[in-house]
């Protein structure tokens, strides 16, 4: 014990319950209504349907979240974000019970920083969809295992430990470290022997006997049949996320330095500065007990080191790192806790009458915390990724192939076709879902008139590897296809031409001709499924701005480019390029509301203002165009066409000596610009009035 105050049983039970109700609240409050752009839609289906999910499977997590999707709450995707947030309420809780009962702080601190983990920069949004409720519950058995050592209940902590496998176990055996060290010292002041530790080792067993779940369930093909689990090769192979072997372990020291000072600035502004804490609480808690001290931070440490040596993610999935963090940031608001108290308490770990304020405030310091997250973070109107899916589906006829890349789109589609029934006549052929057997199978078993690779189990074709999207195309002619994405010589589909219908391509391969229906590519996006993207700013994250916001500019940039690009054939077929004609005008006219609406949904791309400025350029607006070129300037000044365009349009105006100017500032970027260098040219031979 590290004060002397008792905690009274009753008055902790009525605090903890209230405290887990208000932090629920705060989950119901933000709770996405749909699924959010990650894992989520495809745990929702495993969760629902009692399936294998991704490696290593998480039974911990699926089994119970398949009892809230019996809940009568509405659709399934929100019955399963609403166990992440009641999972993220009882980390809440167990946070409060240990500071309250194996750190005796008072009621209100602990309280108050118990809380304080829901007004988390990651922990709060992983409150509100299913896939983060993964490392939620990591979190909580973190410290429930922790609370086990506490008390010296080794057998509980086995147990426990074993269980907490079934979840997120790579962030769990980082944890090992630390609990081995406590289990160390205990069973040295007990002077116990090998035998009790071989006795308490047996619960780890036992703990463990939740993974049986993957074999047994398997064996009864459930919807998502993951790697196929049911032999010891393949359950070894999934447990141990054989398919990610390429993605994890990096040996570049340089990279583990990037991933670290990543962690440790994501752990600062997990909490603001209340994080600053952390280092009051270390030192009085090394004061008071350095055992404890020192199993927490061996805890603590394993992560760190692991997600620094073990993780190997791109500049662009970095941001990953902070969920399979997660858990460890648990240790933030406990340490911060203690160093609160000691800053705060001047006489021996009790307050004083004139300091019983310092508890309160720290309430006042977390809700203040929490009420900055909620506006920003919540996703009551969260529903992007569902209607991108819905919304691209409507370019596609029946029988069409959907050809998709990434798992923010294939994990979609699995949602809406196998547990909503959705669109079953379309085959979505991802490049992420056609690698797995389990997937080729249903493919063959709901489209029995399609052809498909190895649809059957097989070793050594769990992730068949290969060309498959070329195959599919090749072995299924007379179809219509249609991609979500714009570059297909990655898939051998370089001869292919295509034409937007949406937000998707319908590609054609030789010798089938392109036909483009003007009147239905309009009518698509006339009535696009928008719903909450002109929602304000804030309540749209970055991760989503970059993946789905982006790709509805991108596929408007699309349509625009489609009608750029037949305007200026027709006026190259009428040796007219510099004065276009009345149709070219009128199809560069159709591409201008479109490419207006990509510069708004992507304003820090310069070549958005430029596409724009150049179709007004074309249009016989040279004072908009030149408002536009100087917009694009603005937005990255280092890119040499956009003041060529800018001084070609000044000299349109009549502006000699600003053309002049801005040509010569295109060479000054770019020393080499033909062009830049011919109209300076021929500015010097015009006479000065």
């Amino acid at each position: 014990m590290i004060f002397t105050d008792q905690p009274s049983p009753l008055k902790t039970q009525i605090v903890g319950s209230i405290l887990f109700l208000l932090a629920f609240q705060a989950a119901l409050l933000g709770l996405n209504p749909s699924f959010y752009m990650d894992d989520s839609p495809e745990i929702i289906v495993a969760a629902s349907s009692l399936g294998i999910a991704h490696p290593p499977g998480y039974p911990l997590y699926l089994i119970p979240a398949r009892l809230f999707s019996l809940l009568p709450l509405g659709p399934l995707c929100l019955r399963i974000n609403l166990f992440s947030a009641v999972t993220g309420a009882a980390c809440c809780l167990a946070l409060f019970l240990i500071l309250r009962k194996r750190f005796n702080l008072g009621l209100t601190l602990s309280s108050a920083f118990g809380l304080l983990w829901m007004a988390g920069a990651t922990a709060y949004p992983a409150a509100l969809s299913a896939k983060n409720g993964i490392y939620q519950l990591t979190s909580l058995f973190l410290l429930l295992v922790l609370t086990a050592l506490l008390r010296g209940r080794h057998r509980l902590a086995f147990f426990l430990f074993g269980l907490s496998l079934g979840g997120h176990w790579m962030s769990m055996v980082s944890y090992g470290l630390g609990f081995a060290f406590f289990i160390w010292v205990q069973l040295r002041e007990r002077e116990s022997g090998l035998k009790e530790l071989i006795r308490d080792s047996a619960c780890l067993i036992l703990g463990l006997s939740l993974y049986l779940y993957l074999p047994l369930r398997s064996a009864l093909d459930p919807l998502i049949n993951w790697a196929h689990p049911i032999d010891l090769q393949n359950f070894l192979r999934h447990v141990s996320r054989y398919v990610d072997k390429n993605k994890d372990l990096t040996g570049d020291p340089l990279l583990w330095a990037q991933q670290g000072f990543f962690y440790l600035k994501s752990a600062f502004q997990e909490f603001s500065w209340m994080g600053l804490l952390v280092f009051l609480g270390l030192g009085f808690l090394w004061r008071n007990d350095r055992k404890k001290t020192w199993g927490l931070l061996l805890a603590w440490g394993g992560l760190f080191v692991a997600v620094c040596v073990f993780s190997k993610f791109s500049s662009q999935r970095i941001y990953l790192m902070q969920n399979y963090s997660l858990s460890s940031f648990i240790l933030i608001p406990l340490f911060s806790a203690l160093g609160f108290h000691w800053l705060t308490s001047f006489s021996g770990g009790k307050f004083t009458p004139g300091q019983k304020s310092f508890p309160i405030l720290a309430w006042a310091l977390v809700l203040g915390l929490l009420a900055f997250r909620l506006p920003g973070m919540s996703q009551p109107h969260y529903t992007y990724s569902y209607d991108y899916v819905l919304s691209a589906w409507k370019s596609v006829p029946k029988g069409g192939l959907f050809f998709s890349k990434g798992d923010v789109l294939d994990f979609p589609c699995w949602y809406f076709q196998l547990l909503e029934g959705k669109r079953p006549d379309i085959a979505v052929l991802g490049a992420g879902s056609l690698p797995m057997d389990w997937y080729r199978m249903f493919l063959a078993k709901t489209h029995p008139d399609l052809k498909v690779p190895f649809p059957f189990h097989e070793k050594g074709k769990e992730y068949l590897g290969g060309h498959l999207i070329q195959w599919m195309v090749e072995k299924n002619p007379g179809r219509r296809y249609f991609f979500t994405y714009p570059d297909l010589k990655s898939d051998g589909l370089g001869d292919s031409q295509w034409i937007p219908n949406g937000l998707t391509q319908e590609a054609f391969f030789p010798p089938d001709k392109t036909v483009f229906n003007e009147l239905k590519a309009e009518n698509l996006w006339k009535n696009m499924r928008l719903r909450h993207f002109e929602k304000p700013e804030s309540s749209v994250d970055q991760v989503t701005w970059d993946n789905f916001l982006k790709d509805y500019g991108m596929a408007r940039g699309w349509m625009a480019l489609k009608k750029v690009g037949e305007a200026e054939a027709i006026s190259v077929r009428e040796k007219n390029p510099s004065t276009p004609s009345s149709k070219a005008r009128a199809l560069y006219a159709q591409s201008l509301p479109h490419l207006l609406w990509v510069r708004n949904w992507d304003p820090a791309n310069p070549q958005s203002a430029v596409n724009v400025g150049l179709v007004y350029s074309y249009l016989g607006k040279p004072a908009q165009a030149l408002e536009w070129f100087e917009k694009a300037a603005a937005t990255d000044p280092k890119l040499p066409e956009t003041y060529y365009y800018a001084g070609m349009t000044a000299f349109q105006m009549g502006s000699v000596d600003k053309a002049r100017e801005l040509f010569e500032k295109t060479l000054s970027l770019n020393p080499n610009h033909p062009q830049a260098q011919q109209a300076l040219q021929y500015l010097k031979t015009l006479k000065k009035p």
